[in-house]
């Protein structure tokens, strides 16, 4: 029996070799169908598909889709569901966490506005992240806690 040497493959393999990029799109409707027109004219017409994989794939399509489309109006209703409640608060005395400063302070809410992460309450010129906002009263002022004065350059 002869011996076997090992080889060194490290010479055939270059550092600079960089992995192509993948973009982070997520396939769509359009893309699938794509997908099952190039498999439909690439089978071997000698075994095409079982129209039965065909209809469980298109099936499986559509129920993806419409997740797809339940997830999208679920977003848009959460977003439409914080707005009111935001906008309920409007001329009600409130009490709300200052993250900065872990106290809390009451005001009055006077307006709403929306940035990238929700929706903020306007008490006594300050905005107020909605989810802040721990104790709502109507019709009558807090007493418990102090209103925050404005003693900084910040709105």
């Amino acid at each position: 029996m002869s011996d076997v040497s090992a080889v060194d493959y490290s010479s055939y393999v270059t550092s600079d070799y960089t992995l192509p990029s993948v973009s982070n799109k997520s396939l769509d409707g359009g893309d699938f169908y794509t997908l099952l027109l190039a498999e439909i004219a690439n089978q071997d017409p000698t075994e095409p598909m079982d129209s039965k994989d065909m209809i469980l794939q298109l099936a499986q399509f559509s129920s993806i889709e419409n997740t797809q489309t339940l997830t999208e109006n679920m977003s848009d209703w959460v977003d439409k569901s914080s707005m009111t409640t935001a906008a309920s608060l409007i001329g009600n005395d409130v009490v709300y966490l200052d993250s900065e400063s872990s106290t809390y302070y009451a005001g009055t809410v006077s307006g709403v506005t929306k940035d990238g992460d929700g929706y903020n309450v306007l008490v006594d010129g300050f905005e107020v992240p909605l989810s802040n906002v721990v104790e709502v009263y109507t019709g009558g002022t807090v007493n418990s806690t102090d209103s925050k004065s404005d003693t900084s350059s910040e709105a």
